[in-house]
């Protein structure tokens, strides 16, 4: 009788879950929102804010990153990269 699937969880004290389940806890892609605005996006882990993820706090500050057991432990780098296409011929026949 534990959640497992796609839900929704609201708290009596506001706050809410929209996410992926197993086992009764949040685990894979969420959306945890606080009474209080902020806004936690990205992965779950057994039941925790583990792996890639966006918070946006209410006051307009965001931390991307790698969050680890609810703690944000380091921003993640995002490096471009360049495609380079060679142009191919056929050769004359």
């Amino acid at each position: 009788n534990k959640q497992h699937g796609q839900g929704t969880k609201t708290w009596a004290n506001g706050d809410k879950y929209v996410g992926e389940y197993k086992d009764g806890l949040p685990n894979g892609q969420g959306t945890y929102t606080w009474k209080s605005g902020n806004k936690y996006v990205g992965e779950f882990k057994g039941g925790q804010q583990t792996g890639e993820g966006i918070v946006f706090f209410a006051k307009g500050k965001v931390e991307e990153g790698i969050f680890k057991d609810n703690k944000f432990m380091y921003a993640k780098k995002i490096q471009k990269i360049e495609k380079k296409y060679a142009e191919v011929s056929k050769p004359n026949t």
